[in-house]
């Protein structure tokens, strides 16, 4: 129970940090960017997705099959594999607007850095899965409120 208490707070940190981001720079400057959360909410569940697969997967292999090395790999992967995501979704950003059926196109330097945002809390969360599994929790621990 502890251990699901400990996962949930991390993914509670995950997707709540954006969201109080996004939250306060809308009381700065104004309430449309606000609107930005829910424009990349879909990519940071891609991105929380993609952790539990190259992260936990990865990590819960090498513990089970003595596989060394294994969630390194799975770092390495993921690493790639989100950055690729990434970059096509800005590259592409014209089209996942109109896809979100987002009209104003005047947030859209705020929607890279919210996805850039994402993709670097992104592997900061496959370092903190790899620190929680070789059982260095204090360190983790203490990453995770950085």
């Amino acid at each position: 129970m502890q251990r699901l208490l400990k996962f949930s707070f991390n993914a509670l940190l995950i997707s709540g940090i954006n969201m109080l981001i996004w939250i306060t720079l809308g009381l700065f400057f104004g309430h449309n960017i606000t609107q930005i959360f829910t424009i990349t909410y879909p990519i940071q569940a891609l991105m929380l997705v993609l952790k539990s697969v190259f992260g936990t997967g990865a990590n819960v292999f090498e513990y089970k099959e003595n596989a060394e090395q294994a969630d390194d790999t799975g770092i390495t992967i993921g690493i790639i594999f989100g950055f690729i995501i990434c970059t096509l979704i800005i590259m592409n950003l014209d089209y996942y607007l109109l896809f979100m059926n987002i009209i104003d196109y005047s947030l859209k330097s705020f929607i890279i850095f919210s996805i850039i945002l994402i993709y670097l809390q992104y592997v900061f969360c496959l370092i903190l899965e790899k620190l929680y599994f070789s059982h260095q929790k204090k360190v983790k621990f203490l990453y995770c409120f950085l």
